[in-house]
């Protein structure tokens, strides 16, 4: 097995700290914690507030027994762009270099403000049909800088800045079979909606909605912490099969009209492999009802990812398999990361990588 590697999700209202070590055909966890984001500490993936974040998940690892010379972030926002890019086939080593060089040929954006970096999603080498097709991401700069402050603080190194539609597409590629599926990964700040067939993926959008809409009005209704009413959206359905059946119900309207634009979007341009389920994953996947309303919204046959596949628990007595869908970004995150690296730092060799290798 591979050596243990320690990522971390930072959103808005939770921070969650893996412990995996990966073999060939499964991912084995061995320690998940989620504590509560400092107040008003992160806004949308910005780390505002570096030391309370960092305070934080220095208490987390110290009470946890958690260590490490480097970890992986996962950064959950809407202000990272990305586009479907085919490339002539190369090798992987050439792409990073590729797209540095046409970069603003991709975003409409200033280009200057910006770090990139890219997944695989296909290659083909033949005579007659050689290319790559990648997912291109573009992060702004500062946002990713905060990153590495904290881990700075923490005194610790950064093996990747991952982005969590990258980690979610990486895990959901052993989830699902060869169907056109949706993959909803709903988090607690936004959604990451995936459209995968043949286990490549067709079509990924960032939906600026999540779970939080549904915690917050079970929050106000109920007098309670946003902690609280997570556990008692797991063990009560508050929810109705549609929209209007009740003020909890109707909190999910934005993220239901924005899922349904993306299926419009899908199916106007791919009518001959229309989809065929939605998976639910992520956060949103413990809520009780969560499918049966997303289901009739859509019309689509739904279902709730309540055991992932190829992810274990090292000790299931203190973490079950099925709390395990909560740290869906983490364990994403340990298997084939994106890495956003600051601009003065890419021309610098690799310490962190050759130190993880020889040490």
């Amino acid at each position: 097995m591979a050596a243990k590697s320690i990522t971390i999700d930072i959103g808005a209202e939770f921070i969650k700290i893996c412990e995996t070590q990966r073999s060939k055909k499964m991912v084995l966890v061995h320690q998940a914690i989620s504590v509560q984001t400092p107040e008003n500490a992160v806004e949308d993936g910005f780390i505002r507030d570096v030391s309370a974040v960092a305070d934080t998940i220095r208490t987390a690892m110290y009470e946890s027994q958690l260590q490490a010379k480097a970890v992986t972030f996962v950064i959950n926002t809407t202000r990272v762009a990305s586009k479907e890019v085919v490339l002539p086939y190369m090798p992987k080593d050439k792409i990073q270099e590729m797209i540095n060089m046409n970069a603003p040929d991709y975003f409409p954006i200033n280009i200057e403000d910006y770090v990139l970096s890219f997944t695989v999603l296909e290659s083909s080498k033949s005579k007659n049909d050689s290319k790559t097709r990648i997912l291109v991401f573009a992060a702004p700069e500062i946002m990713i800088q905060s990153y590495y402050s904290v881990a700075q603080i923490l005194g610790i190194g950064v093996k990747a800045v991952d982005y969590a539609g990258n980690s979610t597409l990486q895990l959901i590629k052993i989830q699902v079979d060869a169907a056109p599926t949706l993959v909803a990964q709903i988090g607690m700040d936004n959604t990451v909606v995936s459209i995968m067939h043949n286990n490549v993926l067709q079509l990924q959008r960032t939906i600026p909605y999540g779970e939080s809409l549904l915690v917050n009005a079970v929050k106000d209704a109920k007098k309670m912490t946003a902690k609280a009413a997570v556990e008692l959206l797991g063990q009560a359905q508050l929810l109705g099969d549609t929209l209007d059946s009740n003020e909890y119900s109707s909190s999910l309207k934005f993220l239901m009209s924005n899922i349904n634009r993306v299926i419009e979007y899908y199916s106007g341009r791919n009518k001959e492999n229309p989809i065929q389920k939605i998976l639910i994953v992520g956060e949103g996947a413990h809520v009780q009802g969560m499918d049966k309303l997303i289901g009739t919204e859509t019309g689509l046959s739904t279902e709730s990812l309540v055991v992932m596949k190829n992810v274990d628990s090292y000790n299931r007595i203190k973490l079950s398999n099925t709390l395990l869908k909560h740290y869906m970004t983490n364990v994403g995150a340990s298997l084939d990361p994106i890495n956003f690296r600051l601009k003065a730092d890419e021309k610098k060799p690799d310490v962190i990588q050759y130190l993880l290798r020889n040490y």
